[in-house]
């Protein structure tokens, strides 16, 4: 992988986990209520945050347009103290359509402030039309991770 994609793949990806200022499903619980465990119930359910924008490219050749360039960050927390985080990235120029795609599962507690989240599986997917060696599939370093 080239070094500026890898910073860029790092950057948005620190992005996407400090800035949850995201729009939140239902909860699963009541609100205000606290579950076996401290957990709080306001925290269950489904947490997103994305960004797309359109490409005006048409290919002259075959009248395709250009796929979209964006963003999505999803987490989702379920009662039994287990999460699913997915994030997806795409930036498109042209014929070219860069895609890569993260998914974890991991265990979570949350007390006051503070949420902890240890991953307990980990694959990060990427795929290029213009590039065949940015096409793999890694399982990155499984992380403990806490916020406050």
């Amino acid at each position: 992988m080239k070094p500026a994609f890898t910073l860029s793949l790092l950057l948005c990806w620190a992005l996407a986990l400090t800035s949850l200022q995201a729009q939140k499903s239902e909860p699963l619980a009541p609100q205000g209520v606290r579950l076996p465990g401290g957990t709080p119930a306001d925290l269950i359910g489904e947490w997103s945050k994305s960004n797309v924008s359109t490409i005006d490219f048409v290919n002259p050749n075959t009248g395709a347009h250009g796929d979209p360039s964006g963003e999505r960050f999803n987490v989702r927390f379920f009662s039994d103290g287990h999460y699913k985080l997915g994030w997806l990235l795409q930036s498109s120029l042209y014929s070219c359509t860069s895609t890569v795609f993260g998914l974890k599962n991991g265990r979570y507690t949350a007390e006051g402030n503070t949420l902890r989240m240890n991953d307990i599986d980990s694959v990060l997917t990427s795929k290029d039309t213009c590039h065949r060696e940015w096409n793999y599939e890694k399982h990155p370093p499984l992380r403990h991770s806490t916020y406050q």
